[in-house]
C-alpha cells in the first residue's frame, strides 16, 4: 500500500506538514510514475497541464510509448493517450491545465478502454517535404494549421482541431 512507502522522496514533500498526499506521491516515485523536477522538488500545489499528466497517466497505466529522436520530451506520451483516443474533447492543446473532471474522464476512458470515444488530435506526425516527389512545396503555418502545397493548389494537414474517428 502507499502508506507503507517512505517519506523522503522529495524536499518540498518531505518539508510539508502532514501533507495527505506524501505517502501517495512516495509510492507514485518508488514505480516511476512520476520523477518530479531537476532541482529536487515535486511542486504538490503547481496546477498540471495536460502534457505533464499524460506522462503520469501514460507511466501508471503502463501505455505503450514509443519516442522519437529530436522531438520533445512530451511527444510520445501524448502520443499514446491520442492513438488509444483517451484524450476527452475540452482538452484543446497540451499546454491546457486539467480540472478533476477531466483527470477523471482520462482515467475511466483508460480503465475502460475507450477507444470509440470522440478525442481531438493535438500532435499530427509531419509531412515529409524533402522526399523527391515533394522537392518544390512550400509551407506554410498559422492559426493551427500547417499547409504544404506546390504552386498551383493547396494540401492540408489540420494541426489541432482535428477529431479521430
Amino acid at each position: 500500500t502507499a502508506s507503507n512507502y517512505g517519506l523522503d522522496c522529495f524536499t518540498d514533500v518531505k518539508s510539508a506538514k502532514n501533507p495527505w498526499y506524501l505517502h501517495y506521491v512516495c509510492f507514485a516515485k518508488s514505480r516511476e510514475i512520476i520523477q518530479g523536477y531537476s532541482d529536487g522538488t515535486f511542486r504538490p500545489n503547481q496546477t498540471i497541464n495536460f502534457a505533464e499528466a499524460s506522462k503520469i497517466l501514460a507511466n501508471a497505466y503502463d501505455l505503450k510509448i514509443s519516442s522519437k529522436e529530436n522531438a520533445p520530451w512530451y511527444t510520445g506520451y501524448i502520443k499514446a493517450m491520442q492513438d488509444e483516443k483517451y484524450i476527452p474533447p475540452t482538452i484543446q492543446s497540451i499546454e491546457k491545465t486539467l480540472n478533476r473532471g477531466e483527470m477523471a474522464e482520462i482515467i475511466w476512458r483508460i480503465l475502460e478502454k475507450k477507444h470509440s470515444e470522440q478525442s481531438p488530435v493535438l500532435l499530427s506526425d509531419p509531412v515529409v517535404t524533402n522526399d523527391s516527389d515533394y522537392a518544390d512545396w512550400q509551407e506554410f503555418s498559422g492559426n493551427g494549421y500547417t499547409f504544404f502545397y506546390p504552386s498551383s493548389w493547396y494540401h492540408g494537414v489540420k494541426r489541432s482541431w482535428d477529431y479521430i474517428s
